[in-house]
C-alpha cells in the first residue's frame, strides 16, 4: 500500500487558543500594560533601540508599576510593542499567548496539537476495555506506537485577538443540591455571571479563521511493522489497519461520532445545571451539533485550550457527565468548563472543522497564504530595516556618549594635573615667601631698610599675605634717614606712624583731642628722637626749649613728662 497524503483545511469554529506554554504567558506590568482599553505587548529590544532606560524599565517591571511604565514609555508605547490588542476585560491573571512561527511570528496550530486531539478520539475507537495509552497505541521504544504512522503537519493562521474566558462551575445551593454557577474567586462560585473575577484573557484565533496543512497515513511503514511482528503483539491490529487503509474519510467518521457523543453529554450537563447565561452555551452546543455532517465530508474536532478532562482522556470513562463521582473532599469530580465570550455570547472553546482540500481550493488557499506571506515578509523586512536604523542610531548615540565621557575624562585629568602643578607652585611660592620675610626681618634688624623693603614687596607679590605695615615702616625709615626738618608736626607724624598709630598725624593737625599712646610707644618715640637729637645739636636745643609745648597739646601731661625725661634725662 502506498502512503496517503491529504491536503487539509482547518477552519476555526469556536475561539481557538494553541498555548505557547506557561513560560510564554504575558504578565501585566512585566510583558504588557493596558492603556485606553488597549493591551500593549512590550518588546524590550525595541524599547532599548528607542533609547528607553532598560534599568529603570526593569525596576518598574519587577514592581509591576504600570503607571510608572506608562510614564517612562510615553509616546513610544505603540512603537515598542510587538502586538496591540483590544482589551476585552481586566484580569489579575497572566494572558495566555498563542503559539507562533519563529520566522514570521504567525499564529500556528502545531501538528502535534492537532495530532493529540486526533489521538484522544482514536483511543476511544481502538480500546477494548483498556485504560492505558500504551496498551491501546503501543510503545515508542519498540516502534509499535500507532500514532507515528499518522503524521500531521503544522498549520499557519493569520490573525488573533484577545478574548475573555470564564469558568462554569458547580456549587451547592442552600438546600445542598448541586447547581450551575460561575467561578469569581478560587473558592467562590455563584449563579450570577460576572465578566471580571477569576477570569483569564486568551489570545485566540477567531471563528472563520482558516489555514492549510497535511495529514499523512504511513501505509508502507505500518505494513512493514505488521510484517515484522506477524500481527502478534500488535494490539487492536485490525482496527488500526482499517484506520490506515481507509484514510482520512474514515478518520472523519470516527471523529464526528466521538464529537457528537461528547456534545450530547455536554448538552445534558448544561440543561441540568443551569445558571446565568448558560442558555448561550446551550445554543452554541446546538449549533455545533447541527453542523456535524451526516456524510462525514469533514469532521468537527475539539482541541487545545478549554478541552477539559473528558476530551483529553478520550471521553470513555463516563456515559453521563452528571455521574462522575466525588473527590474525598466531597466535591463533585470534573465539574468545571472553560468558556469564552465572543461577540457578547458565551461559547465552548476549541472546536475546529477539518476538511480535505480540492486542488482548486488548495491552489487558491496557497496563493492567499503566499500573498499573506508577502505582506508579512514586507512588514518583517521593514521591521528589520527599522531595527537596523534604530540600532545604528543607538550605536551612534553610544559612540557620542563614549566620546563625551572620554573628553570629560581628559578635561578632568588636565584639571587634576593643573591643580597638582598649582599646588606644587603654591607650596614653592609659600616657601619662597617665608624665606623672603625671614631675610627682610634680618635686614630690618641691621637697618638695611631699602633691601628689606624689596624683600617685603617681593613677598607680597605672591599674593598670600599683606605686608603693608612692614613696607610702610621701611619706607618711613628710609625717608627719616634723609629728613633734616625740625617741624614738630611733620616729624612727630612720621614718628607716630612708625609707632603704629596712623591716626596720630591727622589728630595732631586738628589739635582738638588728646591721643592715647602706650608707654611702649613712648619708649619707641623717645629712642627715635634721642637718636635724631644726638645727630643734630641745633635741633636738640630747639626741641628742648621751643617746641615741647606742641607735644603736650596732643598727648597727656603724664606721657609728655615721661617722654621728656626719657629724651633729656
Amino acid at each position: 500500500m502506498d502512503n496517503k497524503r491529504y491536503d487539509i483545511s482547518l477552519e476555526v469554529i469556536t475561539p481557538l487558543s494553541i498555548g505557547a506554554g506557561n513560560d510564554n504567558d504575558w504578565y501585566c506590568g512585566a510583558d504588557y500594560i493596558i492603556s485606553d482599553n488597549k493591551v500593549y505587548i512590550i518588546d524590550i529590544t525595541k524599547a532599548s533601540q528607542k533609547g528607553i532606560d532598560l534599568n529603570q524599565l526593569s525596576n518598574l517591571f519587577v514592581r509591576q508599576n504600570v503607571d510608572g511604565i506608562k510614564k517612562l514609555l510615553g509616546n513610544n508605547l505603540e512603537n515598542i510593542s510587538n502586538y496591540i490588542f483590544d482589551a476585552p476585560a481586566n484580569t489579575n491573571n497572566p494572558i495566555k499567548s498563542f503559539l507562533r512561527t519563529q520566522m514570521y511570528g504567525m499564529p500556528l496550530v502545531a501538528g502535534s496539537s492537532l495530532k493529540g486531539a486526533i489521538r484522544s478520539t482514536l483511543f476511544k475507537f481502538l480500546r477494548d476495555g483498556e485504560d492505558n495509552n500504551q496498551d491501546v497505541f503501543g510503545q515508542m521504544k519498540d516502534g509499535t506506537d500507532f500514532m507515528r504512522f499518522i503524521r500531521v503537519g503544522d498549520i499557519e493562521l493569520s490573525h488573533t485577538e484577545l478574548l475573555n474566558s470564564k469558568i462554569f462551575n458547580l456549587t451547592r445551593d442552600n438546600t445542598g443540591q448541586w447547581t450551575g454557577g460561575w467561578k469569581h474567586e478560587r473558592d467562590s462560585t455563584t449563579t450570577q455571571f460576572k465578566r471580571v473575577g477569576f477570569n483569564t484573557l486568551y489570545e485566540c484565533a477567531l471563528p472563520g479563521e482558516k489555514g492549510i496543512g497535511t495529514i499523512t497515513f504511513a501505509n508502507n511503514a505500518y505494513a512493514l511493522l505488521l510484517h515484522s511482528y506477524h500481527n502478534s503483539f500488535i494490539s487492536h491490529a485490525d482496527k488500526k489497519e482499517e484506520v490506515i487503509s481507509k484514510g482520512l474519510e474514515f478518520l472523519f467518521e470516527i471523529v464526528n461520532r466521538y464529537t457528537r457523543e461528547y456534545l450530547k453529554k455536554e448538552k445534558r450537563f448544561f440543561e441540568k445545571y443551569h445558571a446565568d447565561r448558560s442558555d448561550e452555551i446551550l445554543s452554541n452546543i446546538e449549533y455545533l451539533l447541527d453542523i456535524i455532517p451526516e456524510d462525514n465530508s469533514y469532521c468537527l474536532l475539539k482541541m487545545s485550550a478549554g478541552t477539559g478532562f473528558h476530551s483529553i482522556t478520550g471521553d470513555w470513562q463516563y456515559d453521563s457527565y452528571d455521574n462522575t463521582g466525588y473527590w474525598s473532599t466531597g466535591k463533585k469530580k470534573f465539574k468545571s468548563r472553560k468558556t469564552a465570550e465572543y461577540k457578547n455570547k458565551l461559547c465552548l472553546m476549541g472546536f475546529v472543522k477539518i476538511s480535505i482540500l480540492k486542488d482548486s481550493e488548495l491552489e487558491a488557499r496557497q496563493n492567499y497564504i503566499d500573498e499573506s506571506h508577502k505582506d508579512i515578509v514586507k512588514k518583517h523586512l521593514n521591521d528589520i530595516q527599522q531595527k537596523e536604523k534604530l540600532a545604528n542610531e543607538a550605536i551612534e548615540k553610544q559612540k557620542r556618549e563614549l566620546e563625551r565621557i572620554e573628553e570629560e575624562k581628559k578635561i578632568k585629568e588636565k584639571k587634576a594635573q593643573e591643580d597638582l602643578e598649582k599646588k606644587k607652585k603654591e607650596e614653592t611660592d609659600r616657601k619662597k615667601e617665608s624665606e623672603l620675610i625671614s631675610e627682610a626681618y634680618q635686614l630690618k634688624q641691621t637697618k638695611e631698610y631699602k633691601k628689606a623693603l624689596e624683600k617685603y614687596k617681593e613677598a607680597e607679590d605672591f599674593g598670600f599675605n599683606s605686608y603693608a605695615r612692614e613696607i610702610n615702616e621701611c619706607e618711613l625709615a628710609i625717608k627719616d634717614d634723609g629728613n633734616n626738618s625740625g617741624d614738630i608736626e611733620g616729624f612727630l607724624s612720621q614718628i607716630i606712624k612708625l609707632a603704629s598709630i596712623p591716626a596720630f598725624a591727622g589728630r595732631l593737625k586738628k589739635r582738638k583731642e588728646k591721643v592715647a599712646i602706650t608707654e611702649d610707644d613712648i619708649i619707641k618715640i623717645a629712642d627715635f628722637i634721642k637718636k635724631k637729637l644726638n645727630e643734630d645739636k641745633k635741633l636738640s636745643k630747639t626741641w628742648k626749649n621751643d617746641k615741647w609745648d606742641k607735644i603736650e597739646e596732643v598727648i597727656t601731661k603724664e606721657l609728655s613728662d615721661k617722654l621728656y625725661a626719657l629724651i633729656f634725662g
